[in-house]
């Protein structure tokens, strides 16, 4: 009787013990003439952003790209170029740095990333780089882990949370697309 009810029971707790099916695909699309980042999961729009986009003599560049890398609680190193020439490395957490709480890499120097300027979305104002609040970046950059296959735990992003002067890295194995265009 014992072994004919472990063979009955067996199969329920080997259907629960098994991973969640990995989600879909995700798509970020940025359209430059709207100042807009939408979000599309598994073919439904789960998100519409205003963002900042690059100003004149710093565009944001059109094309296809794939999002390898977030890097919560970013640093900000000055890039070797003439408007950058008085500026300084500024550290995660410190005042005056231009990365807000999460990057997203889209190109070899290029970022989605959060910002404390919320006046500047909706405007041509980086220099290169799509900027929205810190709050709808996290989103973002979460989505691009999950949809990645670079999940963590909700204790990981309380971690994260909790050490705003620590940087942390993750590569993202099967990178999203961001696509913007004109």
């Amino acid at each position: 009787m014992t072994r004919v009810l472990l063979l009955s029971v067996l199969p329920l707790f080997l259907s629960a013990a098994k991973p969640l099916p990995a989600p879909g695909e995700l798509t970020i699309d940025v359209d430059l003439s709207t100042r807009r980042l939408v979000i599309t999961a598994d073919g439904r729009e789960v998100g519409a952003y205003d963002i900042a986009i690059g100003k004149p003599g710093h565009l944001t560049p059109e094309g296809t790209y794939k999002l390898s890398k977030v890097v919560w609680n970013p640093s900000w190193v000055p890039p070797d170029e003439e408007w950058a020439d008085t500026a300084s490395r500024k550290d995660p957490g410190e005042p005056g740095n231009p990365m807000g709480r999460v990057k997203i890499l889209f190109d070899s120097e290029l970022y989605i990333h959060g910002t404390l300027d919320k006046e500047s979305l909706g405007d041509p104002a980086s220099h290169g780089c799509i900027r929205m609040s810190n709050a709808a970046a996290m989103r973002v950059a979460r989505l691009v882990m999950e949809y990645g296959g670079a999940s963590h735990s909700e204790e990981w992003y309380a971690s994260v949370r909790a050490k705003p002067t620590e940087s942390f890295v993750v590569s993202i194995p099967n990178p999203p697309v961001l696509r913007i265009k004109q």
